[in-house]
């Protein structure tokens, strides 16, 4: 497998649990220059600094360096972790 590009992340949680509303603050916080929302497929390769933001988490393990639930990322971002 590839190594994945840097900062590339992946985001789940349920529609509606704020993921767009918060995308700005996942953005920043974990290092990534990019967002894609809705025209993420869950499989296409994300590119170097970009943040994908989803419903359900990739059916397989996509090149990416990280992939966290909704709610995690808010607990890490309240503690100022990553």
């Amino acid at each position: 497998m590839s190594k994945a590009p840097k900062n590339t992340v992946v985001v789940y949680g349920p529609q509606g649990c704020g993921k767009t509303m918060v995308a700005e603050q996942l953005k920043e916080h974990f290092g990534c220059t990019e967002v894609k929302d809705d025209e993420w497929d869950g499989s296409t390769l994300l590119r170097e600094g970009e943040l994908a933001l989803t419903n359900v988490p990739p059916p397989y393990a996509v090149s990416v360096q990280k992939i966290i639930k909704f709610e995690s990322a808010m607990t890490d971002i309240r503690k100022g972790t990553i």
